[in-house]
């Protein structure tokens, strides 16, 4: 007699029929939506109820893989999607069809809570963008923001007058800004500060949070 491996489950508290219907309507529900939210031991199992019904619609035969999906799923709608995008989505993945997310507490018993999502789906919460589609700002970003965008736009707000060096031009406009945001009588064209600091100060007055 072989040694019984790999043959656990969670119970959940529910007898064999109970916990078949319950999965078999949560299976149609992550098909339907792509996301659901649940307690972390009934995702986990989830997961492999429907990573095995999307790996037998791939391998088996149209007509096999149909009675097989009308007889756990509930809905013909759903069946249909899962034939008509979720199989031609996952045709050369191999596995890894369901991504578990934890998502803190339930308020009244403390249950620890999941989300469940089919990865590749354009509703998932845990696709990584590459590095350059990342917002990552950082001060350094910030300064060179502020500091275009008052290079591209001062002369167009009529703060300044046209000067022979834009560059100057731009901070001098910084500065004006800096003083009514004091509020301080405006000053001298002559006062300029030097471009460091202007950048600087305007920062961290418009993000205190981002202060070194």
């Amino acid at each position: 007699m072989g040694i019984k491996h790999l043959k656990g489950f969670r119970k959940l508290g529910r007898g064999a029929n109970h916990r078949r219907a319950m999965f078999r309507t949560m299976v149609t529900q992550l098909l339907k939506h792509e996301r659901i939210q649940t307690t972390v031991p009934k995702a986990k199992e989830l997961r492999k109820y429907a990573e095995k019904m999307i790996t037998y619609v791939r391998n088996k035969p149209v007509k096999r893989a149909l009675t097989k999906a009308h007889s756990f799923i509930r809905e013909k709608e759903v069946v249909n999607k899962l034939f008509d995008t979720i199989k031609p989505r996952y045709a050369v993945r191999p596995g890894g069809y369901t991504r578990i997310l934890k998502c803190g507490y339930r308020y009244f018993d403390k249950a620890p809570m999941a989300y469940i999502e089919l990865v590749d789906s354009e509703k998932e919460l845990g696709r990584r963008l590459p590095k350059r589609e990342r917002n990552h700002t950082s001060l350094d970003d910030l300064r060179k923001k502020v500091e275009t965008s008052f290079y591209n736009n001062l002369y167009e707000k009529d703060i300044l007058h046209v000067s022979e060096n834009p560059r100057t031009a731009a901070l001098g406009g910084m500065s004006l800004l800096l003083e009514k945001i004091r509020g301080a009588p405006k000053p001298t064209p002559t006062k300029v500060l030097t471009p460091p600091s202007i950048i600087h100060e305007f920062v961290n007055i418009a993000n205190p949070k981002l202060k070194k």
